[in-house]
């Protein structure tokens, strides 16, 4: 049920998010827009290399009045239906496309100078918003917002990934069962260690650019083979777990290869992986057969 629950609303959850980013990138396109959105970063890129910010500060003001001028003509031509709206619009996306070459090589530099380690500025974009044009007393209530969601969505993972460590690894291959003050112990340790797991990969999705685009590709690594394995399991009967434990393991390292040689968008990595584990456990069904069970 969790997962069904989880698939109806995670659909509706991810356009509203999705929906965020357009509106940002409307408002940003009529309002001005800061040069890097991570602005300690370009605060530190200002103070080593004054004369080259000066440079890209005012390449970026002459840009941005004309990027807002010309989205606000798009605005007016449409009301009018005015033959000029075409022109008007492939000049916005030109001069967008000068916005972002300024911004690549103001992320050029800041990069070279290693004072973060966050390679882009992407999801500085809200936050920037939150903290510029939000009354004072919305901004820190959606600060705390966001704060006691994640301790509440992080404890929960938590404790999820050392129940599961702790029964199905840790407590299988000990002979003596602990008492509940060794347990305890054990539990702890065994949610230390994936704190620390859980530290590393976020230290690795940083150099993944967006956030959000992060965290769906990481999930594509597992989701796929997941719901293999149910349609395994709803569809299949006669295919046994030592199978659909191979297929899985199989299928995993097909998502892998397939994201690691770019093969297809990691959109797809979630189709992919389902399919091969369907696939694999039909093989492994030739080569390994149940016994069958006397009565």
């Amino acid at each position: 049920m969790g997962l069904l629950l989880n698939g109806l609303v995670k659909i509706p959850m991810q356009f509203a998010i999705l929906l965020i980013g357009a509106l940002l990138f409307a408002f940003f396109s009529l309002k001005p827009a800061p040069i890097y959105f991570n602005e300690r970063s370009y605060q530190n890129l200002k103070e080593k290399q004054p004369e080259q910010a000066a440079v890209f500060e005012k390449e970026h003001q002459d840009l941005q009045i004309k990027f807002n001028a010309e989205s606000k003509e798009i605005l007016k031509l449409k009301e009018t239906q005015s033959p000029q709206l075409q022109k008007t619009i492939q000049d916005f996306k030109n001069t967008q496309t000068e916005v972002k070459a300024l911004h690549g090589r103001v992320e050029e530099a800041i990069n070279k100078s290693n004072f973060n380690a966050e390679k882009t500025d992407t999801n500085y974009i809200f936050l920037y918003f939150v903290k510029s044009t939000l009354p004072v007393g919305m901004i820190g209530l959606l600060f705390a917002v966001i704060f006691l969601a994640s301790w509440g969505s992080i404890s929960a993972a938590l404790n999820s990934l050392a129940a599961c460590s702790l029964k199905d690894v840790h407590l299988l291959f000990k002979k003596e069962i602990p008492d509940d003050k060794t347990e305890l112990m054990y539990s702890r340790l065994h949610t230390l260690a994936w704190g620390i797991f859980s530290i590393g990969v976020a230290m690795f999705a940083t150099q993944m650019g967006s956030l959000i685009e992060a965290v769906n590709v990481l999930g594509s690594f597992f989701y796929g083979p997941i719901l293999g394995i149910f349609l395994v399991a709803f569809y299949y009967k006669k295919i046994t777990g030592p199978n659909v434990f191979m297929a899985a393991i199989l299928s995993e390292i097909a998502v892998i290869a397939v994201y690691q040689f770019d093969i297809v968008s990691f959109l797809w990595l979630n189709v992919i992986g389902a399919a091969a584990v369907i696939i694999f456990s039909a093989i492994g069904l030739l080569f390994y057969k149940p016994k069958a069970v006397n009565s």
